[in-house]
């Protein structure tokens, strides 16, 4: 029994750091950031494998061809007319309009999503 009061009587007199009020919220905050950063360096860890992969196949395409198949990779004389360099400068120009807006809708489908991904809803738009 005295033991008891004695336990008490110390755990009364210990005095225990008080916990902040939003004590709950910074620890998921942190939780949240420690599972983006997660998120992303599995991301990135993705594309360099891919990137790694492609370039193995790509490398690999190159010796079969060039070993199995003894095939020479001299490019062909190419003479330009006037004519045929205003097509090309066309196609590249084309070319160069396509892929800058393949960047834009790229661009502008990641910022949708990250503005419905804070909760936002779409009356704003």
């Amino acid at each position: 029994m005295e033991k008891d009061k004695l336990i008490k009587q110390t755990l009364k007199s210990t005095q225990w750091p008080p916990v902040s009020g939003d004590f709950q919220y910074k620890t998921m905050q942190k939780v949240f950031l420690l599972a983006e950063k997660k998120r992303k360096r599995a991301y990135f860890l993705n594309l360099v494998g891919i990137s790694f992969v492609s370039l193995l196949l790509v490398a690999a395409c190159v010796y079969i061809l060039k070993v199995y198949f003894a095939f020479s990779f001299t490019l062909p004389e190419i003479h330009l007319t006037s004519s045929s360099l205003s097509i090309l400068m066309f196609s590249f120009y084309i070319v160069a309009l396509v892929f800058l807006l393949i960047g834009l809708d790229a661009f502008m489908r990641r910022r949708w999503q990250m503005r419905n991904a804070d909760g936002h809803d779409l009356k704003g738009l």
